[in-house]
């Protein structure tokens, strides 16, 4: 069509203005809409919320109607992760003497199952606070649960059964993740866990993988770790002997060195009283473990590698004094390999660089003189007369 009159620009414009302007409405009501929904989402978080409060306060105030009955210990798991009501519990239940009240009859079943929930509960909590002194309730209640003698007492054979069952449970899932957090709280649980740990077979295994394999000696007081090594069973560790492979595997590659460490620092003092099943498991424990460390350490002390820094430091006699202090440093904590250190160091460039260390460092000084001890020693010695 041709345009008349002249109105060719007026029409585009018109239609230009009418697409701007639905674009624009159309936008308005997605944005009126998201809003609706956003109101509405909020509403219904705040509801969710506001219900949430109630119901934690109906709960509140039932197990303070109830605090040592079945009544309070379903409040306390619904309840959850509250320090304060943890604690107040714990003390409560110990007070009385109550903690196995409801483990027999007819409530038996629902005590155990609600015991499980708790225990992982008071477990977190002085996990999450070992130094403080409002958990000392929370950690007897712990072990008291852990103890047969305890149970048996309080429910005659049956409460051996108990505690296996709450022992089983608890190892099962990831007791010693909890206990990685503070030795204090280790050394309280070992000797119980440890008394029945060969009910159930994962248990050295996760002593291993999750105790054994963290920087005790440098983080722990050695009062701690002289306890700890009193507990640990290492007379029986030819329970082992079938699951070293699966061990190893589990173990992350950066572990194995302090697994190694605490390996030697527990059982070297009882070498000449370990079965020797259980030295024959520790030697291939540690075998296997060492075999995982990266072959390409192995590269450090070679000839290769050596020469190779020879070579470098031949550019820059600076470095010269960094390099003697390394390679001690390395044949010191690699004494096997100090013979093959010392001769590379000796026979390279047809001992040209020993004579220069001697020329430069060892011939000025006191150790190079023909001098008596009185002065190699200096004023000390004059003290020693």
């Amino acid at each position: 069509m041709l345009p008349l009159f002249g109105d060719e620009r007026r029409l585009t414009t018109s239609q230009a203005a009418i697409l701007n302007q639905d674009r624009a409405r159309r936008i308005e009501r997605e944005t009126v809409r998201k809003r609706q929904e956003s109101a509405v989402t909020i509403q219904a978080w705040w509801r969710d919320i506001t219900d949430a409060r109630r119901v934690r306060q109906e709960l509140r105030e039932q197990f303070r109607g109830d605090i040592t009955g079945l009544t309070g210990l379903r409040c306390l798991v619904l309840i959850g992760q509250d320090i304060s009501f943890l604690d107040r519990w714990a003390a409560e239940v110990l007070s009385q003497g109550s903690l196995f009240a409801l483990a027999h009859g007819r409530d038996r079943e629902h005590w155990l199952v609600l015991m499980r929930q708790v225990f992982f509960l008071l477990l977190r909590s002085v996990s999450d606070r070992p130094r403080s002194e409002s958990t000392v309730s929370s950690l007897q209640v712990l072990c008291t649960l852990l103890n047969p003698a305890s149970a048996i007492e309080e429910l005659g054979f049956s409460g051996s059964q108990l505690t296996v069952s709450i022992t089983e449970y608890v190892v099962r899932h990831d007791l010693y993740r909890y206990l990685t957090r503070s030795i204090q709280i280790i050394v309280s649980f070992l000797d119980l866990i440890l008394y029945i740990f060969y009910i159930v077979d994962r248990c050295f295994q996760s002593l291993v993988i999750h105790i054994l394999t963290i920087p005790l000696s440098n983080r722990n007081p050695i009062s701690s770790l002289a306890t700890l090594s009193a507990k640990l069973p290492l007379s029986s560790l030819s329970v082992l002997s079938t699951s070293i492979t699966d061990l190893v595997s589990t173990i992350p590659l950066q572990s194995h060195v302090h697994l190694i460490a605490n390996l030697y620092a527990f059982t070297s003092p009882r070498y000449a009283i370990l079965p020797l099943s259980s030295l024959k498991t520790y030697l291939q424990l540690m075998t296997a473990s060492l075999s995982i460390l990266p072959k390409r350490l192995q590269v450090l002390p070679s000839p290769s590698h050596l020469n190779a820094l020879l070579k470098a430091v031949q550019h820059d006699r600076g470095a010269l004094p960094d390099l003697v202090s390394w390679l001690v440093n390395l044949y010191t904590v690699w004494p096997i390999r100090k013979d093959k250190i010392l001769s590379t160091l000796l026979l390279y460039g047809g001992g040209g660089l020993v004579r220069e260390i001697y020329r430069d460092y060892v011939r000025n000084s006191p150790l190079g003189r023909d001098e008596n001890m009185t002065s190699l020693m200096g004023s000390s010695s004059y003290l020693l007369r």
